[in-house]
């Protein structure tokens, strides 16, 4: 069931109404204040990624997200113009400076994150 879905020029602030546009409608399909947290930082990092590392803070390229709930696991992507993410994640969050940090959280936070050229599919088990 899709539950969301957006499309915006790339710049943090819009990034921010993405998020919180998808979080108010989040909240018709759970309750759980944990669990809306968890996926608001898991937006937010990887819509900011997008602006900033994909699309360079480029407003006329876009940036897109959209959520589904397919049987026990929410299915996040999110989407830039960008060239796409070129290694996995293999650092360890107290290795990171600025660069790579969120994609890290990001990491530990899903299940299963997947890497497909600009785009970015996070799953979370319910």
């Amino acid at each position: 069931m899709n539950i969301y879905e957006d499309c915006a020029c790339s710049s943090i602030l819009n990034a921010t109404h993405m998020t919180k546009d998808f979080i108010n409608k989040l909240t018709n399909y759970f309750d759980d204040e944990e669990l809306i947290y968890d996926i608001r930082l898991i937006i937010t990092e990887l819509l900011v990624n997008c602006v900033q590392h994909g699309n360079k803070n480029d407003y006329s390229k876009k940036i897109s997200l959209s959520v589904e709930i397919v049987d026990n696991k929410i299915i996040m992507k999110v989407k830039d113009q960008g060239e796409g993410v070129k290694q996995e994640i293999t650092a360890k969050v107290e290795d990171c400076e600025t660069c790579g940090r969120g994609l890290l959280i990001v990491k530990k936070l899903t299940d299963n994150l997947i890497f497909n050229k600009n785009e970015i599919v996070a799953e979370l088990y319910l």
